[in-house]
């Protein structure tokens, strides 16, 4: 798993020489190497002081200063940043000065006169071993955070504070909460299939740095939270902060169809994170009532029994009220179990089949045989709905269809209109199912369905495979540059678009190219 990681590269350059300093700070081309912050100093002791409050990624030093040597510095600085990367100019050749350097692992030594292409040599070498570092320490720190987020939500922590510490991992420290994140997926998987290494990125952007997630499976993630404010202001700005997510990963990532959350009650230590976390996973489990992260609370508002006039008028309706009727009835009902936070998903969705079997017996009193057929897709998609407004859209879909009266043959004409919307459509970068869905107006869970049962392939397996189909076309044209050919085929990112490929074919389009 890769993580971004900060590519801000600082260098100090330590040169006695006012008219040599000059040129190398303002005349060497340093941010085309990758370095964006340049300091100086005009002796080793201002160095020394600079580099203690600066810590920088590299220092250029003369070797022969006052006050202190280029050596000198390297060897009192070695003892605080063992990082830091040295590159040494000189205009004496001694061999006493060349093993010192090699002894401090100076990255390169630069004879006087300089030759600015070998400094700029040596510079890029240098923010290649900075790099290099940072990515592998970042790669520690992320699985550290990972075991430790995950210890902290199952209570077993063990060492792993102590270790993380050690690797200078930054530690929650309280007070904190916790939550639970459900990611469903768009199609009938069991889990959904998306890239993680953008998912993490993403949150690591928009969490914050006092924060730890991880991923317990591809459908579930794991947050904790580090507050100092009041327990409600706490809940409730993580709560908007979850809304924002529930709202964006289906949009960035079109395997992921709905996204539900519960956050924990605080708690004053990491001890006691597991407390926090089992309660935001019973919070999560009522977010199917609401669709929003809902926040843990002892006493809930009961359970729906469904017994009442608002229920007797769904089941009316149902039996032999117009589509109006029933669309209004589905509303009200709705708004009636999200009163009850207590009440059960099964319980809910026991009770959208009982109403869908009643649409159905509706369609054999008149003798039809067109929705009988669609019924058991219908069945299958109550059962997998993620929350109450997936059951009441798959519900009304029904009604839809059974006030259409589909022919026999609607399964093909359907799939044949889907497929006909990808061949043409294949290039838009926002065509997804929820997008595919609302052009053909019907629910995302029915539509995967059918098309899976139609065509033995995912919606997502076909578009990749139209894409990916089209590029192979499009990469014999030598004239169109990759990031043109990702544009094309629906890709707003080549690197993105390069590993789609690879993953398809078996190579990348680089190499596919170059075999034509």
């Amino acid at each position: 798993m890769k993580i971004m990681t900060d590519r801000n590269i600082r260098m100090l350059i330590a040169e006695d020489e006012p008219h040599t300093r000059d040129v190398l700070t303002h005349y060497i081309p340093w941010d085309q190497i990758g370095i964006c912050e340049i300091y100086e100093a005009a002796d080793g002791r201002a160095a020394l002081e600079m580099a203690q409050t600066l810590k920088p990624d590299i220092i250029l030093s003369d070797i022969r200063m006052p006050k202190m040597s280029g050596i000198e510095l390297a060897h009192q600085l070695r003892k605080e940043n063992q990082d830091c990367r040295f590159i040494f100019l000189s205009a004496y050749t001694d061999q006493e000065y060349l093993k010192s350097a090699i002894q401090i692992r100076a990255v390169s030594y630069v004879e006087k006169p300089i030759n600015s292409s070998e400094l700029c040599r040596a510079a890029e070498t240098a923010v290649a071993e900075v790099l290099s570092q940072r990515e592998y320490r970042s790669q520690i720190c992320f699985h550290l955070q990972n075991k430790l987020c995950l210890a902290y939500a199952s209570g077993n922590i063990g060492t792993l504070e102590t270790e993380a510490a050690a690797a200078n991992v930054a530690l929650l420290c309280g007070p904190f909460l916790s939550a639970s994140v459900r990611l469903y997926p768009s199609e009938a998987l069991p889990w959904p299939e998306y890239e993680e290494e953008i998912l993490l990125n993403y949150l690591k952007k928009h969490m914050g740095e006092r924060c730890l997630f991880a991923l317990k499976d591809p459908a579930h993630l794991v947050i904790h939270q580090e507050t100092n404010e009041s327990a409600e202001t706490a809940a409730d700005n993580l709560s908007a902060l979850l809304m924002q997510i529930q709202e964006e990963i289906p949009r960035i990532f079109p395997q992921i169809h709905h996204v539900l959350s519960g956050i924990g009650s605080p708690t004053p230590d990491t001890a006691h994170l597991y407390c926090s976390y089992s309660q935001a996973v019973q919070a999560r489990q009522r977010s199917f009532i609401s669709s929003r992260p809902e926040i843990y609370s002892r006493k809930g508002t009961g359970s729906y029994s469904f017994c009442d006039a608002c229920a007797e008028n769904a089941v009316s309706a149902i039996r032999q009220g117009t589509y109006s009727d029933i669309q209004n009835a589905l509303f009200c009902l709705r708004h009636r179990i999200r009163q009850y936070s207590d009440t059960s998903c099964e319980l809910v969705k026991q009770y959208y089949i009982k109403l869908l079997l009643f649409i159905m017996r509706r369609s054999e009193d008149r003798h039809g045989t067109a929705f009988s057929e669609l019924s058991a897709s219908f069945v299958e998609a109550l059962g997998q709905a993620c929350c109450l407004d997936d059951l009441t859209e798959i519900l009304l879909e029904a009604t839809d269809c059974f006030f259409r009266r589909y022919p026999s043959s609607e399964n093909t004409r359907i799939v044949d209109k889907a497929i006909d919307y990808i061949l043409r459509n294949y290039s838009d970068e926002k065509l997804n199912i929820p997008f595919l869905a609302s052009q053909l107006y019907l629910s995302s869970g029915y539509l995967s369905l059918l098309f899976k049962k139609e065509t033995s392939k995912t919606i997502n397996q076909f578009i990749t495979e139209v894409r990916i189909s089209h590029a192979r076309d499009y990469l014999k044209d030598h004239t169109l540059s990759l990031n043109r050919i990702a544009l094309l085929t629906g890709y707003h990112d080549a690197n993105y678009f390069s590993k789609v490929f690879k993953r398809e074919t078996g190579c990348t389009p680089k190499s596919f190219r170059e075999g034509l």
